[in-house]
């Protein structure tokens, strides 16, 4: 192999739809006041990790997310306390998705690839409906006879084939990016260029939870039944490496971390004590992740 990466992957802060149960897919709810709270958070659990490149679901919900937790970067921990605090203030304006907090020299990637699973005619709907029951609520709101609504979900084949494209355009993005620094260590050691690997840094993407558990399953090759549930800001990370051919091979990172990291951080909408607290775990879970420094 010739080159690697490791790939942190965020869920994004909880929203409405989480709260109710309710099927989101590619339907967009807002964060709620604890999502708000949790990405802060979650953002300074990573406020030391450099990164390579940041690559975002373009779905509201994560970008909002992703911005959140960049804001983070640098922050001092009275800083901290504030922002975590003021969950009271407006969410981020949609018109600020495609740049960065001032303190930020690099761009977030929005993708289509990094989307959750299209839930179909189930999005917007209760889980627990059986599609019998979605098929009646679909028909009466549309008019239709409900023999001819048809369920055109998104299918594993095709997010398999989503989630390959967005390692490929990663990988292929950070590889031209180092090949002059590649180059120049292959002139010290021409006869070694095959063996040589290079490590190209840390990849933020925040995106969904049937997302990320599907990643681990069809990209990691892990049994379903093994993944823990991915809660709202967990935090998973992967190594990711691949060969000249760009042939890419992934595996979870357990043995340095907890595969799924939820930081427990928990806090009550008033409690300004709550928020202390959780601003101080978040802070000493910065050494969870001292191995991507």
């Amino acid at each position: 192999m010739i080159g690697a990466l490791e790939l942190v992957l965020v869920r994004h802060g909880q929203t409405e739809a989480n709260r109710k149960d309710l099927m989101q897919g590619h339907c967009d709810y807002p964060l709620t006041i604890q999502g708000t709270c949790d990405c802060k958070l979650t953002g300074i659990a990573l406020a030391q990790v450099p990164w390579a490149r940041v690559v975002c679901s373009d779905l509201p919900r994560a970008v909002k997310t992703c911005c959140y937790i960049l804001e983070q970067k640098d922050m001092s921990y009275e800083e901290a306390l504030t922002a975590v605090g003021a969950t009271h203030k407006d969410p981020l304006p949609l018109e600020e998705v495609e740049k960065l907090p001032s303190n930020q020299s690099s761009s977030i990637y929005l993708t289509k690839d990094a989307r959750e699973l299209y839930k179909g005619i189930r999005e917007g709907l209760p889980k627990d409906m059986d599609i019998d029951e979605v098929r009646a609520v679909v028909a009466q709101r549309t008019g239709q006879d409900i023999k001819t609504i048809v369920d055109n979900a998104e299918n594993q084949a095709h997010l398999y084939e989503r989630q390959k494209k967005m390692l490929l355009d990663i990988v292929q993005a950070l590889s031209h990016t180092n090949t002059a620094e590649a180059a120049a260590i292959n002139t010290t050691e021409t006869d070694n260029t095959n063996n040589l690997q290079q490590h190209v840094g840390n990849v933020l993407c925040v995106a969904h939870g049937g997302f990320i558990k599907q990643f681990l399953y069809l990209m990691c090759k892990m049994s379903l039944p093994t993944i823990e549930k991915i809660k709202n800001c967990s935090i998973t990370t992967v190594h990711v490496e691949w060969d000249d051919n760009y042939n890419i091979i992934c595996t979870h990172s357990i043995d340095r971390i907890s595969l799924v990291h939820h930081l427990p951080l928990r806090r009550t909408e008033d409690d300004v004590t709550d928020v202390e607290a959780a601003v101080t775990k978040a802070t000493a879970a910065q050494n969870a992740y001292h191995y991507l420094l």
